[in-house]
């Protein structure tokens, strides 16, 4: 009979070798040891300490078969094929009946970042002065903070929130980076892109990939390492007269479209 894949992570498949390796050592010899020495004791009739080590040992050797069958059959997947698998779900969900709640969740975040992209718009009344005069851009930044607060926190599931600025003529650290900590959000001084090349995706692949395709796009599910949380972000590029001004975007926890997925299920 074919045996099933054990579907397991590169630090599941490292957990279970680890203990296996315990098992068949350090376990092993204790338990040898302890059988040893009830031995010592005489009689095995009734020898409870020879018993005990007895069926330890019965156990341990269970173990140590059930996790070689599990390692001999694991397939190894990077942690991101689970989350773009849910993701693929959420598509199939949002082109369904019975996704009314789960669209209405994409749509809130949607109708959010819009809204800032709007007021973000409206802000920078005169574009020529924006690009030059850097007293301008942190006027028009400190306008929208309160309403990039508001939306983020009236928003489900959003983690951060963000305007950004093209570095090619602001301050590379310019705009706002909210960002959620416990229950409440806090200022951060956002990315530096002067640190960075703009083919370097992985650290600004959220800025370049919106600018480069023109339109607002869902980005791809992605693991940030500072928190250890999976996001799924929103974001709109802005251009006045045909120049890209900026970002607007939120970060989603993917946890939160994950449950929503699960309730429907239920």
């Amino acid at each position: 009979m074919d045996e099933k894949e054990v579907i397991l992570t590169q630090e599941g498949y490292d957990n279970l070798d680890k203990e296996l390796n315990y098992l068949k050592t350090e376990k092993r010899a204790e338990i040898a040891d302890r059988i040893k020495v009830a031995l010592g004791f005489g009689d095995l009739s009734e020898n409870s300490e020879y018993d005990e080590a007895k069926n330890d040992q019965s156990e341990n050797e269970i173990k140590i078969a059930e996790l070689e069958n599990k390692l001999r059959h694991a397939k190894i997947i990077d942690e991101k094929e689970i989350v773009f698998k849910d993701a693929k779900e959420i598509l199939t969900l949002t082109s369904s009946n019975q996704a009314t709640k789960l669209n209405g969740m994409f749509a809130q975040i949607e109708q959010s970042v819009n809204t800032l992209t709007d007021m973000t718009l409206a802000e920078i009344e005169d574009f020529d002065r924006f690009k030059t005069d850097s007293a301008y851009v942190t006027q028009c930044t400190e306008a929208l903070e309160a309403s990039v607060l508001e939306l983020a926190t009236n928003t489900n599931g959003a983690i951060t929130a963000y305007v950004r600025y093209n570095p090619e003529f602001t301050d590379p650290t310019s705009g706002i980076f909210l960002s959620k900590s416990g229950d409440s959000y806090e200022y951060l001084t956002p990315t530096d892109f002067s640190m960075y090349d703009p083919s370097d995706l992985e650290h600004v692949g959220w800025y370049y990939i919106p600018v480069e395709a023109g339109e607002p796009i869902w980005m791809d599910p992605y693991l940030n390492e500072n928190i250890n949380t999976y996001m799924i972000s929103y974001v709109v590029p802005i251009y006045i007269d045909g120049v890209s001004v900026g970002i607007v975007g939120m970060d989603i926890d993917f946890a939160v479209i994950q449950n929503q997925i699960a309730d429907m299920k239920a």
